[in-house]
């Protein structure tokens, strides 16, 4: 009789998600007054901005044992019925940003203890919080304002100077004076994210009862076990069984341009809600304040210049960092994305004393890639070849930047890549071993499959 082919295995098999981290640079223009559609903006500031992109493929191997996790002795002839648990699938978006939330480091990577991710929008991409950089070499701060540096500068050469920093940066094995690299922190990052997760994972499977409802998937299968002997018990091991993830982390792209932190955004008095009331619908959280908002929309004037109506421009304008942050994502989110180019436009205009500079700035970007993220809009630059031609940089400079953008392109970024193993758990194997100790004067026999004694 010929035997059945086995499957063949699988190749190129592998779950991938993108990690960014995106670099804001000195502001190069304080603005007042700014309009963003119906609003207004005070503060906002124009930044350079870099962009490191990341590719983590998760490649499965083989499959190994766990340490015994726990033992049950049957008695003669006794059975037991119990769920064992298997795992259909990884997620491991969801496994890489949860860990990335929660775990505490041990290191000075980040500067506030916890890494704060951006929720991710195409369920494969993890945004790590938003990092200022003041000077290359010499100090970073979170969410900080740093203002001076290229402030009143030519923008063109400003922006010029700073990306070349931060290629130099982002591209070689140490910083300033030894420092760790923006590359460096970011994949220090990643590892210790990962360090978390095998121990997760390593601790889960320590009770039949936790399970992990986003990053893991599972099913539990009832299944019933006899002790066929009658002169001997029936030890049941439940072993844990994990499938190993070969892990490979790869810097893909980097990006630069230009990005409006938008500051802080001023609601209008009265009738916001009449006015808003999609983004109102959409984004506001707090429900005494939403049936005020409920209540106005679709009155007419007079009652938007009740007192009550004013409560919903106070509790917006009371939170300018909370809403200026769910402003912006609505906007992009609704392909507002005129509304949110705009700002961009004006702020450029407004810093450039030549015309000329502000429309070959204008020209160097690609407007129809403009992004939001935290409360800042982002336009990158069009490809950085064509960008240097249209930017018109004096040339020196632009010999310089020219040298340091073929350091970032795809075939030169591969060779920053890591690797680390981490193991997954998989499902609980049952191993039943026959008691060496027999009881006398019992005969040794067990039941066969059909009934008989064997």
């Amino acid at each position: 009789m010929e035997l059945c082919e086995t499957y063949q295995q699988c190749k190129y098999l592998d779950g991938r998600l993108i990690i960014n981290r995106t670099l804001d640079g000195p502001a190069l223009t304080l603005e007042e007054g700014l309009p963003l559609g119906p609003f207004s903006l005070h503060q906002p500031m124009l930044r350079p901005f870099a962009k490191l992109v990341f590719e983590q493929k998760w490649i499965p191997k083989e499959m190994c044992y766990g340490p015994v996790r726990s033992v049950m002795g049957l008695a003669p002839c006794e059975s037991i019925t119990t769920e064992l648990r298997t795992v259909q699938q990884q997620e491991f978006t969801s496994l890489v940003q949860r860990a990335m939330e929660s775990s505490e480091v041990t290191t000075n990577t980040r500067l506030e203890g916890r890494e704060l991710v951006d929720t991710n929008w195409d369920g494969n991409t993890i945004d790590l919080s938003k990092v200022t950089v003041g000077e290359w070499g010499s100090w970073w701060e979170i969410g900080g304002a740093v203002v001076g540096g290229l402030l009143g500068g030519p923008i063109g050469a400003g922006v010029g100077a700073w990306v070349g920093g931060a290629i130099d940066d982002a591209t070689s094995g140490s910083g300033g004076g030894g420092a760790p690299t923006t590359t460096g922190r970011v994949l220090t990052i990643i590892d210790e994210t990962l360090e978390t997760v095998q121990k997760s994972e390593s601790q889960h499977v320590h009770s039949e009862t936790s399970s992990s409802t986003l990053s893991v998937r599972e099913r539990s299968i009832t299944r019933t076990f006899k002790n066929p002997y009658l002169n001997r018990s029936l030890e049941l091991r439940f072993i844990p069984t994990f499938r190993r993830f070969e892990i490979v982390t790869t810097m893909i792209r980097f990006d630069f341009g230009l990005s409006l932190d938008v500051g802080r955004v001023a609601f209008p008095r009265l009738g916001v809600g009449a006015a808003n009331g999609d983004f109102l619908q959409a984004r506001l959280k707090d429900q005494r304040i939403m049936s005020v908002a409920n209540a106005e929309l679709g009155l007419d004037d007079e009652f938007a210049s009740t007192p009550s109506s004013n409560a919903v421009a106070a509790h917006l304008n009371a939170n300018p960092e909370i809403y200026a942050k769910k402003l912006v994502r609505h906007m992009h989110q609704n392909r507002d994305i005129e509304t949110l180019q705009a700002p961009v436009l004006q702020a450029i205009r407004n810093a450039t004393k030549d015309p000329k500079e502000a429309e070959n700035l204008e020209k160097a970007l690609a407007w129809s890639n403009t992004y939001v993220q935290d409360k800042s809009i982002f336009v990158p630059v069009t490809d950085p070849s064509l960008a240097l031609e249209r930017l018109n940089l004096p040339k020196d400079l632009a010999a310089d930047l020219d040298k340091k953008v073929k350091k970032i392109k795809p075939g030169a970024l591969k060779k920053i890549t890591t690797k680390r193993d981490v193991h997954l758990f998989a499902g609980t194997h049952v191993e039943a071993v026959p008691g060496k100790c027999k009881l006398p004067g019992l005969p040794n026999f067990v039941k066969s499959a059909g009934g008989d004694e064997a």
